[in-house]
């Protein structure tokens, strides 16, 4: 959301760590309402890391792979910085997965 800001603001800057859906979303709508749009995109992202905190198991996979699929728009951007720390981020949201299993399996 901060990138989301920024771009309202009209800098030409940004953070690695945002989403390549919302810079998508503010390229092609390029007003006001994209911030909206970009909270809706957020909020997503937010759901499904309530449902993790829940160890709901169907949230970490579906989550991983809309955040992998975002990492690999900027992949094919060439923003790989962006990209990379997308990869650092699954690496560890594979690592809650994970532990939500072995969680489970212990039955706590």
């Amino acid at each position: 959301m901060i990138n989301s800001i920024i771009v309202l603001l009209g800098s030409d800057w940004y953070f690695v760590i945002g989403l390549a859906y919302t810079q998508i979303i503010d390229e092609i709508i390029g007003s006001g309402i994209s911030f909206f749009f970009d909270l809706i995109v957020a909020g997503i992202f937010v759901f499904f890391g309530i449902f993790a905190k829940k160890r709901n198991i169907w949230s970490f996979v579906v989550g991983m792979i809309l955040y992998g699929l975002d990492g690999l728009v900027f992949l094919l951007v060439g923003e790989y910085l962006s990209f990379g720390f997308h990869i650092f981020a699954l690496y560890f949201i594979y690592g809650g997965l994970n532990a939500s299993r072995q969680l489970d399996k212990m039955g706590l």
